[in-house]
């Protein structure tokens, strides 16, 4: 048997100011693993499914983001034995290991957010779920990191989409429809541990955090020790914060490089 073919899929489609810092450090990272690095900026979905999806009358304008997202592993698991999935608003560090090693083929690598007890979208999809489908799900899982092998494949297929359409109107569209179709396929996950999947929220008790341009020193300190950071849309200056983060992690690699001199 060869060696597996692995890649690293970033989907970024519309205006994405961010995006220009997030995929040069993401694309550095694919090569410092011998990844594929693949940008989509668009994702074809089939016709039959965009009218389904009029049809249905989503109130949110840009689901068809959600949907492409889906449709991107698939596309990308046609070529690839295993894909690494990035949001845009990832930044890596220089020192993460290669997290196809971590990640056993037959699994799912995903960070399980419903262990993160300030945050809202494991039990609101929980409760959504169950009222849509009637089926209560253990896991729920963020979709910002996702390590996915070929045998997983069907799970993201335009025909699987097309049977639950009804979970893209969760608040959390992709997730919800993630974490229900791994737990009523007995697909297992690999649970990644949040220095993986850090998302940089430190209080989510005043609304005021959301304001912020810069995190504090003290929380950029805890930053610099995670293998991947996930900047959400939590913050309303996301740019701001993640052009900080990345400086950050820049100079965390020219202090490395510097004290091997």
């Amino acid at each position: 048997m060869g060696k597996a073919r692995v890649a690293v899929l970033v989907i970024s489609i519309g205006e994405r100011p961010f995006s220009a810092l997030t995929l040069s450090n993401i694309k550095a990272y694919a090569d410092r693993i011998g990844a594929e690095f693949i940008v989509e900026r668009e994702i074809a979905i089939p016709f039959w499914l965009a009218f389904k999806c009029k049809l249905m009358k989503f109130k949110r304008k840009n689901i068809e983001c959600y949907l492409q997202k889906m449709l991107g592993i698939n596309k990308a698991l046609e070529s690839f034995d295993r894909v690494l999935l990035l949001d845009d608003s990832c930044l890596v560090s220089d020192g993460a290991p290669n997290i196809f090693d971590m990640v056993p083929e037959e699994e799912i690598g995903a960070f399980p957010e419903s262990d993160c007890v300030d945050f809202k979208a494991p039990s609101y999809d929980k409760n959504f779920i169950f009222k849509r489908k009637g089926v209560s799900i253990n896991g729920y899982y963020n979709t910002g990191v996702l390590v996915v092998s070929k045998g997983q494949r069907d799970i993201f297929s335009p025909e699987a989409l097309s049977g639950n359409l009804t979970l893209f109107k969760s608040m959390y569209p992709d997730q919800a429809y993630f974490a229900y179709m791994v737990d009523v396929n007995g697909i297992k996950v690999h649970k990644v541990s949040s220095d993986w999947n850090f998302m940089p929220v430190f209080d989510y008790s005043d609304n005021s955090n959301r304001e912020l341009l810069n995190l504090p020193e003290e929380h950029l300190d805890i930053v610099k020790q995670k293998n991947i950071v996930h900047v959400t849309g939590y913050y309303k200056n996301r740019d701001k914060i993640i052009e900080q983060i990345y400086f950050a992690l820049e100079d965390n690699l020219a202090g490395a490089e510097g004290g091997q001199g």
